[in-house]
């Protein structure tokens, strides 16, 4: 009886590093980690992605093909700066693909940067996917690699596409939410957690409250937060790496808030 006790105790703790703990959601978020942006070109900040294996960021403008791509380090210094090539509405690092992923203005399409060994652009980029696959020609694009989709919001639907094909998959109506709270969200995009449970995430930017809703869209819980400085009313909003990251035009700097511990 004693040797089964100790056998099962032992394969418990065998088990244990395979076991996946869901991700906390803070009480207070704590503002962290800075992206100052070198460049002076692109004014509507769209999208921040975190590459877990290189430990570095990426950085995009959406409105013009000549406005930069910039990386940074995990501490948030600079390491590189080059013109993206396309008018971006959506960019995700892909860790199997190992390149970065998104959607264009309009009928674009899907495009893919390719990486080198060391998560830099290689100089070789290409479209993956030709003409709209989104709602309206500005909808900024999140996604959730694993499933290899996309999500855009418009009239407070979430519109989910393959990002190999193109074909539109599902339509999630977000509830539980007032209409005036949700016309007061940052419009453009909604943000993809990939926690379980808080799956969505709308910011009010004028009460400086992160609404969350699960994978069906029904609202689960508001968070406040005190950000650094003004939140914009489209776009210049992020979620990578259990952080919120907002842009402020002025400071030209990306501030994160961590709120998933």
């Amino acid at each position: 009886m004693k040797s089964n006790y100790i056998l099962i105790i032992a394969s418990f703790l065998f088990l244990m590093p395979f076991v996946k703990v869901n991700a906390q959601l803070a009480d207070i978020p704590r503002k962290d980690i800075e992206l100052a942006i070198t460049s002076q070109s692109g004014n509507n900040g769209i999208s921040v992605s975190w590459n877990e294996e290189k430990r570095i960021y990426y950085t995009v403008y959406g409105g013009s093909a000549t406005y930069p791509l910039e990386i940074f380090s995990e501490d948030g210094k600079n390491i590189f700066s080059k013109e993206i090539g396309y008018d971006i509405r959506g960019l995700a690092y892909h860790e199997k693909w190992n390149c970065l992923i998104g959607n264009l203005y309009d009928d674009g399409g899907y495009y893919k940067i390719y990486l080198d060994e060391s998560g830099i652009p290689d100089g070789r980029s290409e479209i993956v996917v030709n003409g709209r696959h989104q709602p309206t020609s500005q909808s900024g694009g999140t996604f959730n690699t694993k499933k290899n989709v996309m999500y855009t919001i418009y009239d407070s639907n979430i519109y989910t596409y393959s990002i190999e094909d193109g074909l539109e998959l599902e339509e999630i109506q977000l509830s539980g939410l007032s209409q005036k709270d949700l016309e007061s969200c940052v419009s453009g995009m909604v943000l993809y957690t990939g926690h379980r449970g808080y799956e969505f995430m709308l910011v009010n930017y004028q009460n400086y409250q992160m609404y969350f809703f699960n994978e069906r869209g029904k609202f689960v819980n508001t968070l406040s937060f005190d950000p650094a400085g003004y939140i914009s009313t489209k776009y210049n909003l992020a979620f990578c790496n259990n952080r919120l990251w907002s842009y402020n035009k002025n400071s030209r700097k990306w501030t994160s808030y961590l709120i998933f511990f």
